[in-house]
C-alpha cells in the first residue's frame, strides 16, 4: 500500500499487522437510529468504499468478520432483514 504514502522514502509494500475499526454507539440509543444508520451506511456501500482507497476491498460479508464489540439490536435487526446475518448466528 505504497501507494497511500507519496512523498515516503520506502516505495515498496512492508508487512505489518491491521487492526479492525469499529463504529461505536450507546446502548441507549433508540433501536431505530441505529438501524437506519446501518442501513444507510450498507444501501450506499459502493459509495463508502470509494471514500478511501484503503475501503477498496472490502466487502459486505466483511464487515461482519472480527467484530470487537457487540452488535446493537438495531443493527441486527438490518443485518438479519438482509440475510447478512443468518438468525441461528447471532453475535454477542
Amino acid at each position: 500500500m505504497a501507494e497511500f504514502y507519496r512523498g515516503a522514502e520506502n516505495t515498496g509494500d512492508v508487512d505489518t499487522f491491521g487492526v479492525i475499526a469499529t463504529l461505536c454507539t450507546s446502548a441507549r440509543v433508540p433501536d431505530p437510529v441505529v438501524y437506519v444508520i446501518t442501513k444507510e451506511l450498507f444501501d450506499n456501500f459502493d459509495h463508502f468504499r470509494r471514500q478511501h482507497p484503503a475501503y477498496a476491498g472490502l466487502t459486505r460479508e466483511g464487515m461482519l468478520e472480527g467484530l470487537t464489540a457487540p452488535l446493537h439490536p438495531g443493527a441486527m435487526q438490518y443485518f438479519k432483514e438482509t440475510g447478512l446475518i443468518a438468525i441461528e448466528r447471532e453475535f454477542r
